[in-house]
């Protein structure tokens, strides 16, 4: 909500205007927040996993995609997500499915990994997918990460690289497979 009159403004106009996509991690929203004048401003449909409360959301911090309408969004709650923070949408009119992911740093990667895993191979093999977000998995230094790993098991490539941060960790990933970007 803090960023909301950023994203309304006339500055951010004209690179929203061509943004058909985009996703939400550490969102903190709830159902009785209100984003509609964001949502009809760029004519997004928004996909929430809301947070309960401001001041009870017992760890979990919510994650959002906001699609074009005429992407004919349909969220894919039928694909088990129980134990992760992350929201999936399959964009019908491009065929695409798009998976916003958020780890917290004290979910075990082993665990996240295992209830992750269980979740990939439910998603349809039929339909590119790409899948980002904060996965608090960091990665900069090169080393061996088992998130990177079981991706790339999937068929899944890792599309930002180390020199694309200005800071010095890379934990905000995003996997896409099934064709080029």
């Amino acid at each position: 909500l803090k960023k909301l009159p950023d994203l309304l403004s006339d500055r951010q106009n004209d690179i929203l205007q061509c943004t058909d996509v985009m996703c939400f991690t550490e969102a903190y929203l709830t159902s009785q927040h209100n984003i509609d004048s964001f949502c009809q401003k760029y004519r997004y449909q928004t996909f929430r996993l809301d947070i309960p409360s401001i001041n009870a959301h017992r760890g979990q911090h919510g994650v959002m995609i906001c699609a074009r309408h005429e992407l004919n969004g349909a969220k894919m709650d039928s694909i088990d997500t129980e134990g992760l923070e992350c929201k999936i949408v399959a964009l019908q009119a491009i065929q695409v499915i798009v998976v916003a992911v958020y780890r917290k740093p004290s979910f075990q990667m082993e665990s996240f990994v295992n209830k992750f895993n269980t979740m990939l191979r439910k998603l349809p093999d039929e339909s590119p997918i790409v899948i980002l977000g904060d996965f608090n998995d960091d990665v900069s230094d090169e080393k061996e990460s088992k998130l990177t790993k079981m991706m790339e098991d999937f068929g899944f490539k890792q599309l930002v690289r180390p020199l694309a941060t200005d800071r010095v960790s890379l934990i905000d990933h995003i996997f896409y497979t099934r064709y080029e970007l």
